[in-house]
Parts: structure tokens; C-alpha cells; sequence
């Protein structure tokens, strides 16, 4: 989602929508399959580079 750099974005704890899903690197575990859930909220390109904002 590209969202403009002047734009306020309300994050809540409990988004609307579907979030990803993914596990985290087999190397990074430290025991169990724990399931990340996340909300992408904005994605875009700023002159100082790339932004990613979300829950």
C-alpha cells in the first residue's frame, strides 16, 4: 500500500483486514513454529529511501 508522505496514518492495535502471515528463519529460532501476523500500512519510496510502516 503506497501511501503519501504528508498523510497521518491512525495505527491500532487491532487492524481491519487480513494481515501476512509468516514464520520466522529456521536460524532465528530459539524453540517452537511461532506465526507472525502482519499489517502493512504504508509502503513508499521517500527521497531518503524506502519507508514500511504497520502493526
Amino acid at each position: 500500500m503506497n501511501a503519501p508522505a504528508h498523510r497521518l496514518i491512525k495505527l491500532t492495535a487491532q487492524p481491519a483486514g487480513t494481515p501476512d502471515t509468516d514464520h520466522p528463519k529456521p536460524e532465528r529460532l530459539v524453540r517452537g513454529n511461532p506465526l507472525r501476523e502482519t499489517w502493512n500500512r504504508v509502503d513508499a519510496t521517500l527521497p531518503a529511501g524506502q519507508m514500511y510502516c504497520g502493526v
